[in-house]
Order: C-alpha cells, then sequence, then structure tokens
C-alpha cells in the first residue's frame, strides 16, 4: 500500500525550551550513528568548515545542529512551513546559521540543491512511508548527494522488543498519536538502498544498548507522563528533565559551550576511532534504533572507509 504519515502528525507538539534543546544535543552527539558519521568526515578528509550538511524532514534538526554549531553549511528541509518555523527558531536560541528549504521529499529535490551535499541526515522519516512512497523518499536522500556524498538514515528497529513495549504502552495510555509508523530490519534498510542504487551500505545501531535501556527507560515515564491530567502533566516533564540531568545529559549553559562540546567529541572520535568502523555490542541487532549509511559511489570503499 503506498501511504504517508498524515500532515497534523508533523506539527510541533509545543515549544522546546534551551534545557531540553541542549540535552538532544549531547544525546545526539553521544549515540553511535553520530560516530560514525564523523568517523567518515574525517576518513573522507573534509574540513567541517566545508561540509556541506542536508537533514530531510527535519523536525528539530537535532543532528544537522551538531554539524553547524561546529561550522558546516547546513540545509533543512521540510514539507510543512510551520515546522521550518519552529526550527529556525531553535537554531536561534545557539546564533546557529541554516537554509530553510520548503520541499516534499517524495518528489524530486529542486535543480538549486539537487547534488550538493556531502552528508545527507534524516532521523525518524522513512518509516512514515509505504510503498513507492518510502521508495521515493530513499530516492530523494539519494539526489541531493555530490558523487562522494553519503547517507545518515535512522528509523526505529522492527526487532526491538524496547520500541515494542513503549509503543503498545502508548497505545494502551492513548497517547500513540501517529497514524502511520512502520518499523524497519537492518536487511530492509539494505535492500532499499540497493533499490535506490546506493553503495556499500551497511546498517548500525543508533546507540550503544546501554544508552539505549536508559532511552526507553525515560521514554517509559514519559508514556505515562502523557497519560496524566494537564494540571500534573508540566511538572511530570520538569521532573523528568531534572532526573536525565542527573544521569549524564544534562545542560549545558552557552551556545559556545554546546559547540566546544560538539568538536571535542568530533575530536575525541578522530582520535579513537583511527580508521575503525564503530564499534557495538553483540546485541545491537534488537536496538531500538538502526542506522542506514549508504554512500552515492563505491570509491569509498577502495578509500578504506
Amino acid at each position: 500500500m503506498d501511504t504517508r504519515t498524515k500532515e497534523a502528525v508533523w506539527l510541533p507538539a509545543g515549544k522546546i525550551g534551551l534545557p531540553e534543546m541542549n540535552s538532544r544535543i549531547k544525546y545526539a552527539a553521544l549515540n553511535l550513528g553520530w560516530q560514525e558519521a564523523v568517523r567518515i568526515i574525517f576518513k573522507k578528509c573534509i574540513p567541517v568548515s566545508e561540509l556541506r550538511v542536508a537533514e530531510a524532514g527535519c523536525g528539530s534538526a537535532t543532528m544537522a545542529l551538531t554539524f553547524a554549531l561546529m561550522g558546516a553549511s547546513v540545509s533543512l528541509i521540510d514539507f510543512n512551513q510551520k515546522v521550518l518555523e519552529h526550527t529556525r527558531d531553535l537554531y536561534q536560541l545557539y546564533g546557529a546559521e541554516a537554509e530553510y528549504i520548503n520541499e516534499d521529499c517524495i518528489n524530486n529535490p529542486s535543480e538549486r540543491i539537487r547534488g550538493n551535499y556531502d552528508l545527507v541526515i534524516s532521523s525518524g522519516l522513512l518509516e512514515h512511508f509505504s510503498g513507492k512512497y518510502r521508495k521515493a523518499c530513499l530516492n530523494y536522500h539519494k539526489q541531493l548527494l555530490n558523487k562522494d556524498g553519503f547517507v545518515f538514515i535512522s528509523v526505529p528497529n522492527s526487532r526491538s522488543p524496547w520500541y515494542r513495549v513503549i509503543r503498545s504502552l502508548r497505545v494502551l495510555t492513548g497517547t500513540w498519536k501517529i497514524d502511520l509508523e512502520i518499523p524497519l530490519s537492518a536487511k530492509e534498510l539494505k535492500k532499499l538502498a540497493e533499490e535506490a542504487g546506493l553503495s556499500d551500505s551497511y546498517v548500525i545501531a543508533y546507540s550503544g544498548w546501554l544508552d539505549d535501556f536508559k532511552d526507553y527507560f525515560w521514554g517509559f515515564f514519559s508514556a505515562i507522563g502523557e497519560a496524566l491530567p494537564k494540571t500534573i502533566k508540566k511538572p511530570f516533564k520538569e521532573w523528568k528533565l531534572s532526573l536525565i540531568g542527573k544521569t549524564g545529559t544534562g545542560t549545558v549553559k552557552s551556545a559556545d559551550e554546546m559547540r566546544e562540546f560538539c568538536a571535542d567529541r568530533a575530536l575525541s572520535i578522530k582520535n579513537e576511532a583511527r580508521g575503525r568502523k564503530t564499534r557495538q555490542g553483540f546485541l545491537w541487532g534488537l536496538n531500538s534504533g538502526l542506522v542506514l549509511f549508504a554512500f552515492n559511489s563505491s570509491q569509498l570503499k577502495q578509500n578504506g572507509v
């Protein structure tokens, strides 16, 4: 069946403040997917100041923001203008620059952005399409790439017990608002990449197993919190964020500190990786999220990426 998520689902649920956004940035920069993307960028010898990044179906565009804070040129793409306005407000919190593009990823990209990017990101996008729309969405990613570019596509894992439990809980409490979300397996992601004409694809876990467990532990509390009366929901959310801060993903006060944090993370990855692919535990196939890496040309394999 050829379907997609309804536009209303993509609207921002509410204003995101600086403390929550800081936690999102830190979480993004600590996960395995980001680590692998940074490793590839260093392996390709692309200075971050010359890096061109696009995030399709951008939402809050947290992943792209980590690169913008390090000086990359960033384009944010969404078919919902209200989402782009919301994201612009978030980026202004950090003084981060970006180009905001109102396009639908099931169509072909406009000529002016086609073939422009070293890295094309989407986080939580592909699973909201099925049939020909899913294939069109992946093809949109490919068309944005320059000849040596690569994609970073994260989706929920159809084999993850954590994902299934939280989704079932949200359905049970009536807080599951998404009309279409189809998780994918690593095998399905690689097949889609092949059909789109992308080369040398591989899939890794979005985060480490323990981090994944912690994330879904908080997801369990979020699912409960969403079902609470409005008078209790806000203080419950503030309490949850305060606890997250105490467990190591807490806030950083200024934009300069966030830039320093992202740059330090990238440098540590460069020093630690030394060309190796990102390591992951033997239970990675059960992680809640998967990341597809696929390249626009096979020359990257020859270069040892």
